[in-house]
């Protein structure tokens, strides 16, 4: 028995064409998707920051996968100023992070039912949750295309 995740062929996808203009990647949560995200961004060679609710759920994972040049943060003290892609993958918008100024980033956001910063004016790029699950989706077919036909 296989099983994959495609968020993380996903998100991988979507940094490709990030990665030779930007350097630093900061993904918001740890859940499942978020810790997709955090790989894609690590294999792809970007220097990447989880922050979480919990920071220690997010300082296990890293140690746990040895994945020890990931920072983890709490969601007070993550390092947005010097993040150039941020990566959402919260459900909602906590109030500890409504007063966040995401000014100037670019925002991949994994949430596509109710999106938190599609209306975003101050971005310099938003990458929408539909595109996130198009991206994924592009590797779902590839899977039951080799497994099937």
């Amino acid at each position: 028995v296989k099983c994959y995740n495609t968020d993380y062929y996903g998100v991988k996808n979507i940094l490709s064409q990030f990665i030779l203009h930007f350097e630093n990647v900061l993904v918001i949560g740890c859940g499942g998707a978020g810790k997709a995200a955090a790989l894609a961004a690590y294999d792809s060679g970007f220097c990447v920051s989880v922050a979480n609710r919990t920071p220690e759920k997010a300082k296990s994972w890293v140690e746990e996968n040895h994945l020890n040049d990931i920072e983890c943060y709490g969601l007070d003290s993550m390092p947005v100023t010097k993040s150039d892609i941020i990566i959402y993958t919260v459900p909602v918008l906590p109030d500890r992070l409504a007063k966040a100024s995401f000014n100037g980033k670019i925002l991949i956001e994994a949430n596509y039912a109710t999106p938190v910063f599609a209306d975003s004016p101050l971005l310099s790029a938003y990458i929408s949750g539909e595109e996130w699950l198009k991206e994924q989706a592009h590797f779902g077919f590839k899977i039951m295309r080799e497994k099937y036909l």
